[in-house]
């Protein structure tokens, strides 16, 4: 039997329904969504899409160079994605715990391509170690992440919805941080007592400090 590349998960598969994803041989995307199958960038192939927000469509996708499914995100607002992007890319920091590894133009749209991750998220990770971790541990594992967040707000962005779901350990036991591409504008935190007191206190899950209301 003809063996082909599943657009719901990227692997090659026999069957006309994909064993590891359910997602069908003749699957295709809504109309005005990129086609599944199409190549960009020189060597991207778009699956599914697989989400959609404020900053725009998010696809499976295949590294065909690397051979690595990847997801690539394509940005509603081309001069923020454009801006988003070359900093993800571009600073170090942020493209190790994003997973961030190219961004280009094509057809009028930007696109920024991630590495997907695969690993426990950070509360699952707690859990199983008994709903808690030593100090010197928990530095170990978000010293990266939190070194670029502080890249971020330097640049005067925020992720927004930073939770312990949203952080997930690669096999190296760093923390990788989901969701970016949904970075927004951030106002410089001026107040530290504000800043302390709220973080000690009740902040609703996903809410960023410089997201607050009134805290600037």
């Amino acid at each position: 039997m003809e063996r082909y590349r599943c657009y719901g998960c990227m692997n090659m598969v026999e069957d006309p329904i994909c064993p590891y994803c359910g997602h069908p041989a003749d699957g295709q995307n809504a109309p005005g969504q990129l086609v599944a199958g199409t190549v960009i960038g020189g060597g991207y192939l778009v699956g599914r899409a697989v989400g959609s927000d404020a900053a725009g469509l998010i696809y499976v996708g295949l590294d065909q160079g690397r051979d690595v499914p990847v997801l690539i995100r394509c940005y509603s607002d081309p001069e923020a994605g454009r801006r988003e992007a070359a900093l993800l890319t571009q600073s170090k920091e942020l493209a190790q715990v994003s997973g961030a590894v190219d961004a280009f133009e094509e057809g009028g749209d930007v696109y920024l391509i991630l590495d997907q991750v695969r690993g426990p998220a950070f509360g699952a990770y707690i859990q199983r170690r008994g709903g808690a971790l030593v100090p010197d541990e928990a530095l170990r594992i978000l010293r990266g992440l939190i070194g670029a967040v502080a890249v971020l707000h330097q640049n005067g962005l925020a992720h927004g919805s930073i939770c312990l779901e949203r952080i997930v350990l690669d096999p190296m036991g760093g923390a990788r941080l989901l969701g970016f591409g949904e970075v927004t504008g951030a106002q410089p935190v001026e107040d530290v007592l504000a800043l302390s007191q709220l973080i000690c206190g009740c902040i609703a899950p996903g809410l960023a400090p410089d997201q607050i209301p009134g805290l600037t």
